[in-house]
């Protein structure tokens, strides 16, 4: 995806800012936007100011505006030590600035196109050309769905200034089967007025529609060329108790590496044991160890490496969590092989409003020298309510994912208001299908599902049940 544009809504500039074509921003007064978030209605997120510290104290560098339409709405969520927004907009803007004193100045913006299911049409990234005071096209996305809101195909384009129109640059192309689950994945890219393969992925489930391999192969010379492999051996609970990667060799394939997990009574990753193959039998690679705090959320996890005299600490982040899930601070700590002992490096600290929707985000590091830590970065972040927001989680029961973001692994508890089969799914933001199951009939379910295998980024989890459906955001780290 896009990266998102942002806009500054800041009480110290907001009325030196004089931009021709933001003059939405007139009907706009802070007053309603700090009430905004003191209000226990449904909220979508308004505006991010981003600020550096300086010897002064915090000044604003860019910021985020917002535009919706309809039911769409998004919020920022906390990824890996920085925010990200989850949503849908209409148009968001980004306006940056240099020194503190110096003005806010727009530089782009993104535009989003949704189809009446409010499923992703394109995307649009624009930069502002100052010189003739207009919006310069510069990237763009587009993608098509089957009847089942499965992505088709993604399509990559880049603006030509000189023919003043829309140039290829990448397709993605997916094919599914009965039950929903990708079958393929196969990239092309535009050469010469052409499309040529690059890559290809394939998919193989279980009877249960849990991935169990995954092949990558390129385009070379007209053929296709294996490129990698990966094996899932799932347990009881449907998790994997081993993920085996495999390198081309001859005809076949080669072991390459291979992760051991291990778990609790309820599926929470315990440890993940990396192995590498030397070419007669699997060495120990890494070693990561998780701990939980009494809710399944991960609280502690560390990771130690093979040295060559034997295992040796890395690092160790401890994440610290507020009565309602939301993680309110982080601390990474690495290890000092003079001291023998881990030592501060850096943190997050971060504060919800009452709907649980982050406020601000602080960044810090560890000054050795005061023993202290050094604020770095801060985000804040402003809301809206409306009634029109769809809040999905209550159509047929509630649902509640933690922790967002994930690490290793993530919760899903439900009830349903009847008792119901129900079929869960994860989408990545394009609609892409990562995995499928069903569980067993019941008002309540709870499933621990790790994330090791999938990339960091914005997901949906979606559950369609016999009397209903729910869907809610969430977010994976590494």
């Amino acid at each position: 995806m896009l990266r998102s544009v942002i806009f500054a809504v800041q009480k110290q500039t907001l009325s030196m800012q004089k931009l021709r074509t933001c003059a939405l921003l007139a009907c706009l007064s802070l007053t309603t936007i700090f009430s905004f978030a003191q209000t226990g209605a449904p909220i979508r997120e308004l505006a991010t100011t981003n600020y550096y510290p300086d010897s002064l104290g915090w000044y604003s560098f860019d910021s985020t505006y917002y535009l919706y339409s309809g039911s769409r709405g998004g919020f920022p969520i906390v990824s890996d030590g920085f925010w990200e927004y989850a949503g849908k907009f209409d148009t968001s803007y980004y306006l940056s600035k240099g020194a503190r004193l110096s003005d806010y100045h727009q530089s782009g913006r993104n535009i989003e196109t949704f189809d009446s299911h409010d499923i992703m049409l394109s995307s649009v990234s624009q930069a502002y050309d100052t010189a003739s005071h207009s919006w310069a096209n510069e990237y763009q996305e587009i993608f098509t769905y089957d009847a089942h809101n499965n992505m088709l195909t993604h399509l990559s384009q880049t603006w030509n200034k000189a023919s003043s129109a829309w140039q290829n640059q990448a397709r993605n192309g997916n094919t599914y089967d009965a039950s929903n689950n990708m079958l393929t994945d196969t990239l092309a890219s535009w050469v010469s007025g052409t499309w040529q393969y690059t890559s290809l992925t394939q998919f193989t489930y279980d009877t249960h529609n849990n991935l169990t391999d995954q092949v990558q192969m390129t385009y070379l010379s007209g053929n296709w060329n294996n490129a990698a492999k990966y094996s899932y051996f799932l347990n009881a609970g449907f998790k994997p108790d081993s993920v085996v990667s495999y390198s081309p060799s001859g005809s076949g394939w080669a072991g390459s590496l291979k992760d051991v997990y291990t778990y609790d009574g309820v599926y929470n990753n315990l440890t993940d044991t990396s192995f590498l193959w030397s070419g007669t039998a699997y060495a120990s690679r890494s070693l990561d160890i998780y701990t939980y705090s009494g809710s399944d959320q991960l609280s502690d996890e560390h990771k130690i490496p093979l040295g060559t005299t034997g295992w040796q600490n890395n690092y160790y982040i401890a994440n610290t969590y507020d009565g309602h899930h939301n993680q309110v601070r982080q601390v990474k700590q690495v290890w000092n092989t003079v001291a023998m002992a881990y030592i501060n490096s850096t943190s997050s600290d971060n504060s919800f409003n009452t709907d649980n929707k982050l406020d601000t985000m602080t960044l810090s590091g560890w000054k050795s020298s005061s023993s202290v830590w050094n604020a770095t970065y801060r985000s804040v972040n402003y809301y809206s309510p409306t009634t029109a927001v769809k809040n999905v989680n209550q159509m047929a029961g509630d649902m509640h994912i933690y922790p967002s973001p994930a690490n290793g692994n993530m919760n899903v508890d439900i009830n349903w208001k009847t008792a119901q089969r129900a079929t869960l799914a994860i989408y990545d933001m394009n609609g892409r299908l990562y995995r499928q199951w069903t569980d067993n009939p019941g008002l309540s379910y709870h499933s621990n599902i790790p994330t090791e295998s999938m990339p960091a980024g914005n997901y949906i989890l979606k559950v369609r049940g016999d009397a209903g459906q729910m869907a809610e955001q969430f977010s994976i780290v590494h």
